[in-house]
């Protein structure tokens, strides 16, 4: 489940106003599985997936039918450690599209899915419609159609409730039109202190420009570290 190798030319997007490369995202995906691991004692109910498991392919080319699709997400899931995903409570997915990061939570306890993002609510990352038709579903939608039948072929059991709930947007004080290079930096912090809907959810981000721009600058620093900290 664990390592990418991280070069230094790649470690220099987090430099301040530089987009982070989507290999920077996933090697944070790495440190939060390994994290949640030695929080847990080898319990885990919490499992982060990478960037790369949600591409373009599976979202947009109408060129292959359901079952390819399917078969794609399945073998991407395995190749995730996520089998039949029996004790995980929490499924984390931070999706790279149109040059922006995002992330989208699934609670399998409390049957609840959740799109956060960085944006108002007027100029989000990503829509939430759904529709009949796979190619016409927003993203989250797509999501959701392919996990539930993920979860339908090894018969989970929170199967058919996931199948009811309408994906919601997560209200956060700290949206901003700006920083549009530091997508990846707020999706980071989300994965981190995302514990559900019906749990506090803070980052530490001000509402106030300057100083959340100084905050987002220590965070890149910051990050070094979880990197460089042996695991």
């Amino acid at each position: 489940m664990y390592g990418i190798e991280i070069t230094k030319t790649l470690m220099r997007t987090l430099r301040e106003e530089v987009k982070v490369y989507y290999d920077v995202v996933d090697a944070w995906v790495d440190v939060m599985n390994y994290e949640e691991v030695d929080r847990t004692a080898g319990c885990e109910t919490h499992i982060y997936f990478r960037t790369t498991l949600i591409d373009s392919w599976l979202l947009t080319d109408s060129t292959y039918d359901d079952d390819e699709r399917m078969k794609t997400f399945r073998e991407r899931m395995m190749g995730a450690g996520a089998y039949e995903l029996i004790g995980f409570k929490m499924l984390f997915f931070p999706i790279l599209e149109n040059d922006q990061y995002y992330l989208i939570v699934f609670n399998l306890e409390n049957v609840a899915i959740t799109v956060i993002d960085h944006k108002p609510d007027r100029t989000p990352l990503v829509g939430i419609r759904d529709h009949q038709d796979y190619y016409n579903k927003d993203t989250p939608y797509k999501l959701k159609h392919m996990l539930v039948a993920y979860l339908e072929r090894s018969e989970h059991p929170s199967m058919d409730q996931l199948a009811a709930p309408k994906i919601k947007r997560c209200d956060i004080h700290w949206v901003t039109p700006a920083h549009p290079m530091d997508s990846a930096v707020f999706l980071m912090q989300h994965m981190q202190n995302f514990n559900g809907i019906n749990e506090p959810f803070e980052c530490g981000f001000s509402g106030h420009w300057k100083r959340k721009q100084k905050q987002i600058l220590a965070l890149r620093k910051n990050s070094l570290h979880a990197y460089i900290s042996p695991m």
